[in-house]
């Protein structure tokens, strides 16, 4: 309410439960239970988005650590999931773009997984383990869309959508990996390690994936160390990420990345660090996504006239980032702040994109301190702007002499808002029980109330010759933002 009370209510709960013991000399058992629940009923200031959401997740594992030997332990857990989502809402801008939804979405899952880890001697180490689980989906998705001219000529629109999609997808996951870890001198390590994955509720093409690993470390001296890393990572559509809100009813083959990240630290005398990184990522058989170009904090992002489809043929990720930090010796005083510069582009039909979140500057800085039996903290951000498109009306003469309107974009993503910045400060106090312990907290994100542009909304006006015009107005991310909790461990 502080912050945008006219915007709605949301409200949330939830609720953590664990009970462990020790069975016996060399294995404990641990059950533990997750609840959920979020109720969210919001809309725009103005009226032209409702939306009412729910969403419920339950969530039970048992877990057993069993130590076999001084050199072998492993780790199995039984994990059973069951989440149920549902969206109502409606979108009305007046000569723009009108539409409804109905969304329920359910999922269950039931899992084994097990991991296994063994040293040889000084200086190897084995790990290895599998998972597998049994998954089924229940979508049921409704929908009806009107974009009126001229806005119907962007983004691959149509004048008039309706969708009525029923999906059931069920079947199996499954997962095995092995990583061995050899010290070949006292200050020289290398783990190199493989992982298999299979998906059977999808019909694509590949479903079965090998994604090798590779890591170095290097001591130089007691005070710097080099870390040197490379991978392929692959990331398969989860049973719950069916993009049926695009009228999209099939699973995508699986996209995967090679990682290659370097690293080198130094800790000075007075136990400031300092560390530079290098990354670099490049995605191949990317599956098409779906971004608001002009507005990416609507209710009802497929009710929308800038829901663009991207189809990018591969991706290509990189930056470098330095961090100076610093701790006192009780860790009661601690700082740090870092900049990083990176690129985040697309490659669409061979042209470079880039993607609406890359920032190519980064200043990041906090400190954190006990003040008696308080932690205060700090935490500040300032990065150049995201990218931006605007969209444009012009009016034409039509053959016949009469005149019209044609809509058209600049170019996505070649546009800058202006940079972002926020403060944001935590202060808690933890009281000590006999059986439990109480922390209280307050939170404020945001604390100087910056005005982050981050969106643009645009409406018509019509005047009194009857001709349209663009109206344009530019919004933020959030306000300041206080929370004020309470949390009780027992």
């Amino acid at each position: 309410r502080a912050a945008r009370s006219k915007y709605g209510s949301p409200q949330f709960e939830d609720a953590f439960l664990r009970i462990g013991w020790q069975w016996t000399d060399k294995t404990y058992v641990a059950a533990n239970f997750l609840y959920s629940r979020d109720r969210i009923t919001i809309s725009q200031g103005d009226d032209s988005e409702t939306a009412t959401a729910k969403y419920r997740n339950n969530v039970g594992w048992l877990k057993v650590n069993t130590e076999w030997s001084e050199n072998v332990a492993s780790t199995t857990i039984l994990s059973a999931t069951d989440i149920s989502n549902s969206r109502i809402g409606q979108t009305s801008v007046p000569d723009v773009v009108s539409g409804n939804v109905e969304d329920s979405r359910d999922f269950s899952t039931f899992g084994i997984k097990q991991d296994w880890n063994i040293s040889v001697g000084q200086r190897w180490w084995f790990r290895t383990g599998f998972d597998f689980k049994v998954l089924d989906a229940e979508y049921e998705y409704e929908s009806t869309l009107s974009i009126f001219a001229p806005f119907d000529q962007i983004f691959d629109n149509t004048s008039f959508v309706q969708r009525s999609i029923r999906a059931k997808p069920e079947g199996e996951q499954y997962a095995a990996y092995a990583e061995v870890r050899w010290q070949v001198r006292d200050n020289v390590v290398v783990d190199f390690g493989l992982r298999w994955d299979r998906q059977t509720y999808s019909s694509a093409d590949s479903n079965e994936q090998r994604s090798p690993r590779l890591n170095l470390l290097y001591e130089i001296g007691d005070r710097t160390e080099f870390r040197f890393g490379l991978g392929r990572f692959y990331q398969a559509q989860e049973i719950n990420e069916l993009q049926i809100d695009a009228g999209l009813t099939e699973f995508f083959r699986p996209q995967y990345a090679d990682h290659v990240v370097a690293s080198i630290a130094h800790q000075f005398h007075n136990d400031l660090e300092l560390r530079v990184e290098y990354y670099q990522k490049n995605y191949y058989s990317l599956m098409p996504r779906f971004e608001n170009v002009f507005d990416p904090l609507v209710l009802i992002p497929e009710l929308q006239i800038d829901r663009a489809r991207i189809d990018a043929d591969d991706a290509f990720v990189y930056g470098a980032e330095i961090t100076l930090s610093q701790a006192n010796d009780k860790k009661s005083l601690q700082w740090w702040t870092s900049y990083a510069w990176s690129s985040t582009e697309d490659s669409v039909s061979g042209d470079d994109v880039r993607r609406a979140w890359d920032q190519k500057h980064s200043v990041k800085a906090g400190i954190s301190a006990r003040v008696g039996s308080w932690n205060i903290s700090a935490a500040g951000t300032w990065h150049s702007g995201w990218p931006a498109t605007n969209l444009l009306l012009k009016s034409v003469q039509n053959p016949d002499g009469s005149s019209g309107l044609v809509a058209t974009t600049t170019p996505r993503n070649s546009l800058d808002y202006d940079a972002f910045h926020t403060l944001d400060v935590r202060a808690s106090q933890k009281f000590q029980f006999p059986d439990s312990e109480l922390t209280v907290f307050i939170e404020i994100s945001n604390i100087y109330n910056r005005q982050n542009p981050c969106c643009n909304e645009y409406r018509t006006q019509v005047g009194s010759d009857g001709s349209q015009t663009l109206q344009a107005k530019q919004s933020n991310w959030l306000p300041l933002v206080p929370s004020i909790g309470v949390v009780w461990k027992f």
